[in-house]
């Protein structure tokens, strides 16, 4: 879907908010993983420590998955790649943090990150 011009700065605020959450997530999974290490410790069957790392899990997957599947507010095609996805939800790639945090511009209509 083709957005008209004015709508690409609510666009890229989108994106950027996604971005930010993935960011945040990825480096708040190295505290998740420490506190899952002493939820461990405290508790013998430690759940409490599963609950927390199973929710940062399923919220990063969720960010991770809306930020991969963001399209150019221009062309309304995914901004960071050509690949086929397998479905709406896996692509043929995985990596820790999604190729749009590296992409600069669309790979379809070249709209350049941020532009309006």
């Amino acid at each position: 879907m083709r957005l008209p011009v004015s709508d690409y700065q609510s666009a890229w605020r989108d994106y950027r908010l996604l971005r930010n959450w993935c960011l945040a997530l990825s480096l708040g999974g190295v505290g998740v993983f420490v506190l899952f290490l002493a939820f461990s410790k405290l508790f013998n069957p430690f759940k409490p420590g599963f609950v927390l790392a199973g929710a940062w899990f399923i919220l990063y997957l969720y960010v991770y998955i809306r930020l991969s599947s963001w399209k150019c507010p221009r062309c309304g095609k995914y901004f960071s790649t050509r690949y086929a996805k397998v479905s709406r939800f896996v692509s043929f790639r995985f990596s820790f943090l999604p190729p749009i945090l590296l992409t600069r511009h669309c790979v379809h209509c070249d709209l350049t990150k941020y532009s309006d």
